[in-house]
């Protein structure tokens, strides 16, 4: 009956350490991923290609419109904010 504990034990022991090298291989493929495919972010002080077309050059009120059109699409992520 000895020997049926101990063959569980290490079943228990080795399908625990299998789990623990996923979890530790997912997370390195995510951060992997996440540094590798970041996302191109507009930033405030770059431009649209829209922005240069000749309607909006000739405009005067284009300037403020296109600053706060990337304003409003400033995204920022706050983890556990809600």
């Amino acid at each position: 009956m000895g020997y049926l504990y101990r063959a569980v034990a290490i079943l228990m022991l080795n399908t625990l350490i299998i789990f623990a090298c996923f979890e530790f291989a997912g997370r390195g493929v995510f951060k992997i991923v996440s540094v590798i495919s970041k996302p191109t972010e507009q930033l405030v002080g770059e431009g649209n290609p829209r922005e240069k077309i000749s309607y909006y050059s000739s405009q005067d009120w284009a300037e403020r419109y296109w600053y706060e059109f990337r304003l409003s699409h400033t995204q920022r992520y706050y983890p556990y904010v809600g």
